[in-house]
């Protein structure tokens, strides 16, 4: 999943995060944010997603670990940022890892780590139907 507040859907990405997995396929969420007063904010979205893993507490955990470590150093700042939900969800558009331009991996020992930043505005999804309903159908 990747979110941008900017309007050109530019998303950072290690060049890990595009490798597929072993005998599998990968997707990328791409969502476009807008800041709105009164919107939903991270620990509104935290809340929601905990309620739907309330009997799994290593889930529970996970989240909340993962939502500090988005969050970083600046936490209070990010925490009082809220989005535009129904902009959000029409924003919403899925990738196959294939469609998202990357790099090849280095065959140099010595680089141990690679970042980039993908301008996806222009590419096409090979993905069928509606976002939404894409994302149910893989984390069903």
């Amino acid at each position: 999943m990747k979110a941008t507040a900017n309007e050109l859907r530019q998303h950072e990405f290690a060049l890990e995060q595009l490798s597929l997995p072993l005998g599998g396929a990968g997707y990328v969420a791409s969502i476009l944010l807008q800041v709105q007063s009164g919107g939903v904010g991270v620990i509104d979205l935290g809340n929601e997603i905990e309620a739907s893993v309330a009997t799994e507490p290593g889930l529970r955990q996970k989240l909340w670990q993962n939502i500090a470590a988005a969050l970083g150093s600046d936490f209070s700042e990010r925490l009082d940022r809220a989005f535009d939900a129904a902009y959000a969800t029409r924003s919403l558009v899925t990738y196959a890892m294939e469609d998202v331009p990357t790099l090849q991996q280095p065959n140099d020992g010595r680089i141990t780590a690679v970042r980039f930043r993908v301008d996806l505005s222009n590419v096409t999804s090979s993905m069928t139907g509606s976002a939404r309903n894409i994302l149910d159908e893989l984390l069903a």
